[in-house]
């Protein structure tokens, strides 16, 4: 797997979240597994989660041709994406910018790959405009059949701080 040219976006061998919403998620998630591997997507009540629905974004993985499409974008995430690249639920993230594009490609592989949660840090946003912030997530995988993940879910929260 590629890792990220500009080195600021990363992978971390830990679960251990800066943020306590991200804690909170993942505890979240792992009480719906209910002893499957992974939740089902019905599994996940918006409404139990409602302070992170913001942050969320969800893509389903599904695709014969390897892409990725949007399934859900939260409001935080795409209130520029709107003014900028028009509404992208349903469309492959290939439509994002090119930098997000691939950001978003590689923490859906690297959950496709552990099969379960993972720990993202980046110094800068992917986001265009958006360079300023740092960001840490929590991406984690849905199951409809309980053994092919088909929906990649996460909660990325921006901080607004600058780069050293």
């Amino acid at each position: 797997m590629m890792p990220d040219p500009d080195g600021s976006f990363a992978r971390q061998p830990d679960l251990t979240f800066e943020r306590r919403e991200l804690t909170e998620f993942l505890g979240y998630w792992r009480s719906k597994r209910r002893g499957r591997d992974f939740p089902r997507r019905a599994d996940i009540r918006p409404r139990e989660i409602e302070p992170l629905l913001p942050w969320v974004h969800m893509y389903d993985t599904g695709s014969d041709d390897g892409e990725y499409f949007v399934r859900l974008l939260g409001t935080s995430l795409s209130h520029a994406s709107r003014d900028d690249w028009g509404d992208l639920r349903s469309k492959p993230i290939s439509a994002y910018p090119t930098r997000l594009a691939r950001r978003v490609r590689l923490g859906i592989e690297w959950v496709l790959e552990k099969r379960g949660p993972v720990r993202i840090i980046a110094a800068s946003a992917g986001i265009p405009g958006q360079e300023f912030q740092g960001m840490e997530t929590c991406a984690v995988p849905l199951s409809d059949n309980g053994r092919d993940i088909n929906i990649v879910m996460a909660v990325s929260i921006l901080e607004n701080r600058n780069i050293d």
